[in-house]
């Protein structure tokens, strides 16, 4: 196959206009809110038990490390 037979891949934006679809910054609008309504849902749930042990233990060892009378 040569290589003169090779098209560029469309410009979606042009496409999208020339379809009568919605904008692309619609569609990255869409895209964004979807995204955040994600990020906001994750952010909603609890850690795991073994990130807040985890997350404890470096506490405690960072506290007998600054702690002079524990060396």
């Amino acid at each position: 196959m040569s290589q003169h037979n090779i098209k560029p891949a469309p410009d979606l934006r042009t496409v999208a206009a020339a379809n009568g679809r919605r904008s692309v910054a619609r569609e990255t609008d869409w895209i964004g809110r979807k995204l955040n309504q994600v990020y906001n849902q994750t952010l909603a749930e609890p850690l795991p038990a073994e990130f807040l042990a985890l997350i404890e233990a470096i506490s405690d060892r960072e506290r007998s490390s600054d702690d002079p009378s524990k060396s």
